[in-house]
């Protein structure tokens, strides 16, 4: 297979997965907002969901920065495993991730597909990446 194709299928790739962790974080905002209403055994039994949501989003984006990575996309594979951190790390406070990471995890989804894409069709890394991968790595690494 002709490395074209296989980058072509890592785009497509790129947007699922990453479609996948946005959809996820926005359901978690909603449930959130829910749990906060609801009775204590309840809002542990949506904690425990929203952890297992966290890592199953964690697991997308393992995939993703292995793939990258796979195809010696660095810069994608970089801001992939950044992702896997900051969703690892909302897993571990029990299902809890802040509006602003939750943010900043959107974003940089949306930028490794961008990316994905311009690798795809041989263009130049977008602005985003750079972007995003700085963002993320100061919230999650200090």
């Amino acid at each position: 297979m002709e490395v074209e194709e296989l980058l072509q299928r890592f785009r497509e790739e790129a947007q699922s997965r990453t479609d996948a962790i946005v959809a996820g974080l926005n359901d978690l905002r909603g449930g959130a907002e829910g749990a906060a209403e609801s009775a204590a055994g309840a809002a542990g039994d949506a904690a425990g969901q929203a952890g297992d949501v966290l890592e199953n989003l964690r697991r997308e984006a393992h995939a993703l920065a292995g793939t990258a990575g796979t195809l010696s996309q660095e810069r994608l594979q970089e801001l992939g495993a950044l992702i896997e951190e900051a969703l690892q790390s909302a897993g571990e406070t029990g299902g809890r991730i802040s509006d602003e990471l939750s943010e900043s995890i959107s974003k940089a989804a949306a930028a490794l597909a961008e990316g994905a894409d311009a690798a795809a069709n041989n263009l130049p890394e977008p602005d985003s990446l750079r972007d995003a991968i700085s963002d993320l790595a100061a919230r999650v690494r200090g």
